[in-house]
């Protein structure tokens, strides 16, 4: 557990260091999202709201990014709301060959009328681009194991035909607390 602490400690203060040279630059990307909706099948009535938004900066090789994604989940005479928040705080480097090394912290909290559940993950990822072909190898290791999960390592190898059109291949390892390796 310490080493998931320290790993979040150095994130959040490369981004408070950070800040002071972002502040007095302008955001290299971000986006702010916002959307409401309201279902019904003419009984029942669901209002379902979201915000969600990045900022990242990017000065030479390297970037670092935060973004956070918000949902509310009202459905008419459920007792309760339920809610889901993500968020995500990393730092990346891109080397002049196409190599790129990034590591990210992500927590993750779902709720229902006081009741929550909490997990989050660090992860490590290291990808390839040349413009034509692309490839990520990625390791993640989630701190709360509530589904027996201790990690996931994901590949992800594509090939850009044109501008816009493209094919990929991913696939996903997940490490049970069982010994096992699962190739969902």
């Amino acid at each position: 557990m310490t080493s998931k602490f320290a790993l979040r400690t150095l994130l959040t203060t490369t981004a408070i260091i950070a800040a002071g040279a972002v502040a007095a630059q302008e955001l290299s990307y971000g986006g702010l999202m916002g959307s409401y909706g309201f279902y019904t099948d003419g009984t029942d009535d669901v209002n379902v709201m979201m915000l969600a938004g990045e900022l990242g900066y990017r000065m030479d090789a390297f970037d670092m990014w935060i973004s956070a994604t918000s949902v509310d989940l009202d459905p008419d005479g459920a007792p309760v709301t339920l809610t889901g928040d993500v968020s995500t705080l990393g730092v990346g480097y891109t080397f002049a060959n196409g190599m790129r090394v990034d590591v990210s912290t992500t927590d993750i909290s779902a709720g229902a009328g006081g009741l929550g559940l909490d997990a989050g993950f660090e992860e490590l990822g290291v990808a390839y681009d040349n413009g034509q072909f692309f490839g990520r190898l990625s390791y993640a290791d989630l701190d709360d194991n509530l589904l027996d999960v201790n990690s996931l390592t994901g590949v992800l190898v594509g090939y850009q035909f044109a501008p816009g059109a493209e094919v990929s291949l991913s696939a996903h390892f997940i490490d049970e607390d069982t010994g096992i390796i699962d190739q969902p």
